[in-house]
C-alpha cells in the first residue's frame, strides 16, 4: 500500500497541470459549447485517466500479479498508449479548431 502511495505523491507533479488544464478545458464548454470545446474536455479527461492509470493502476496491477511483469506489461503499455495517442490527437484538433476560429474571428472584414 505504502508504494501505490508514493507512486500517486510523485504522480502529483504531472496530475497538478493536468487537473488544470481539465478544469480550464471544462470552463470554456461551460461558456460555450463548441466542436473545439468538446474535443479538448475529451482529450484532457481521458488523458489525465490514462496517466492515472499508467502511474497507478499498472504498479497495482503488476504488484498484485494480475499481469506478466515481462509481456503482460507491454501489451497493456502499447493498449493504454494507443489510447493515450488517440485522445492526445482529439486535444491537439480541438485545439487547433480553437485557434483557427480565433484567428477568424480576430481577422478584419475582406482578407
Amino acid at each position: 500500500m505504502n508504494e501505490i502511495g508514493i507512486n500517486f505523491l510523485s504522480s502529483l507533479v504531472f496530475t497538478i497541470p493536468q487537473l488544470l488544464i481539465l478544469a480550464i478545458c471544462i470552463y470554456y464548454l461551460a461558456r460555450k459549447i463548441t466542436a473545439a470545446g468538446i474535443l479538448l474536455c475529451i482529450g484532457s479527461f481521458f488523458g489525465l485517466l490514462s496517466m492515472l492509470f499508467n502511474s497507478i493502476g499498472v504498479p497495482y496491477l503488476i504488484r498484485e500479479n494480475m499481469i506478466d511483469i515481462h509481456s503482460g506489461s507491454v501489451n497493456l503499455f502499447m493498449f493504454t498508449g494507443l489510447l493515450s495517442f488517440i485522445f492526445t490527437l482529439s486535444f491537439a484538433a480541438g485545439l487547433l479548431l480553437l485557434v483557427v476560429n480565433a484567428l477568424k474571428a480576430k481577422s478584419p472584414v475582406g482578407n
